[in-house]
């Protein structure tokens, strides 16, 4: 399976977890046969969020719409519906944690944000406020306080540029944002060239498998980084000495001339600038559990059959590698199941359950 198709740097879920007091035993779950799969079809999950009830929230982007699975999967009633009013959406993004069992659905393209209750209905459309402004989708998760912790847009404007953006914290209630910290962002490289009217034009992209740092945030307010080089996961928290995990060990995957094709379609000859291995992670595969521990899924060849993915604990520890089916894509691990998106030949999309 493909990395999700919307272009953001995309933790995909949160969950409501106890602070562990101790090592903790770790024991997967078996991902031979899922417990349900959804009846329900999907174009682009973005976004999947277990509630108390057993029934599961789902963002589908490219329809764009929101579902509230029965509990076991097999009914689903829509939430909202595409448009620019109340209670309406034009690209629901992703599925923010709030306490009581209440979502924050992030409306990518409105700049704004809907809170869903625990029953499904929208209860507030609210626009994000102007120092967040074109950030809100780079919001990573929200603490018990319900304050949200977001990264703001980042482009280098020069290859000299610094390469880090700022970790902020924002207070719904009080208008209040924090600076916490940085996270190191993709370098950039010069392009240039001329358009079809022969006017000349200079900008800086992004290359494809460009190194970069991901995080995420826990509900008791700490921060997960989870560095590229090494690599390894670190947790951040106000007042305490950070934890350094220890260095995870891979082995680097080359980018092909297949990776090189999936980016330039009419190629070759190829005009981008492509590193020599991809980097140990794909960013957009990071999900927190309910235990704060961190699934990772590691970048892979394109064209193999399954993939790993790492669990990694609250000190950095990394507790087990789970092979995969490269069709499948872990969404969310909740307090009951582990959500997996299982992405069928036609490019259909089911979500599958694995009990924990």
């Amino acid at each position: 399976m493909t990395a999700p198709r919307v272009p953001t740097f995309a933790t995909i879920a949160l969950v409501l977890f106890a602070a562990p007091s101790g090592a903790q035993a770790f024991t997967a779950p078996s991902f031979a046969r899922p417990t349900w799969t959804s009846a329900q079809s999907f174009t682009t999950v973005t976004g999947v969020r277990e509630l108390s009830s057993g029934s599961v929230l789902v963002a589908d982007f490219s329809e764009p719409m929101v579902h509230l699975l029965a509990p076991g999967g097999q009914s689903a009633k829509q939430i909202g519906r595409k448009g620019s009013g109340p209670r309406e959406y034009l690209t629901p993004l992703r599925l923010i944690a709030l306490p009581n069992d209440s979502t924050l659905l992030i409306d990518r393209d409105a700049d704004r944000y809907l809170i869903i209750a625990p029953n499904g209905d929208i209860v507030a459309t609210t626009p994000f406020p102007e120092q967040m402004r074109l950030a809100g989708q780079y919001i990573r998760g929200a603490d018990q306080g319900g304050r949200l912790y977001f990264q703001m847009r980042y482009i280098a404007s020069a290859p000299t540029a610094p390469t880090t953006t700022a970790i902020l914290r924002w207070d719904r209630r009080s208008v209040r944002f924090d600076s916490l910290g940085f996270v190191k962002m993709p370098s950039a490289t010069p392009i240039g060239g001329k358009l079809a009217n022969g006017a000349s034009y200079q900008g800086m992209r992004i290359m494809p498998y460009t190194p970069a740092d991901a995080w995420t945030v826990a509900p008791d307010g700490r921060i997960a980084m989870i560095r590229v080089a090494p690599y390894r996961v670190d947790w951040l928290a106000t007042g305490r000495p950070p934890v350094v995990g220890g260095a995870i060990l891979y082995t680097p995957v080359p980018v092909t001339d297949a990776d090189r094709k999936a980016n330039e379609p009419k190629g070759p000859p190829f005009t981008l600038v492509y590193a020599e291995v991809k980097p140990p992670f794909s960013n957009d595969a990071v999900v927190l559990d309910d235990r704060a521990r961190l699934w990772i899924g590691r970048s892979f060849t394109r064209g193999a059959k399954a993939r790993d993915w790492d669990v990694v604990d609250s000190q950095g520890k990394l507790l087990k590698t789970i092979n995969l089916a490269a069709d499948k894509w872990i969404m969310a691990v909740a307090a009951r199941f582990a959500y997996v998106l299982w992405r069928h030949q036609d490019d259909v999309e089911w979500l599958q359950a694995y009990a924990r």
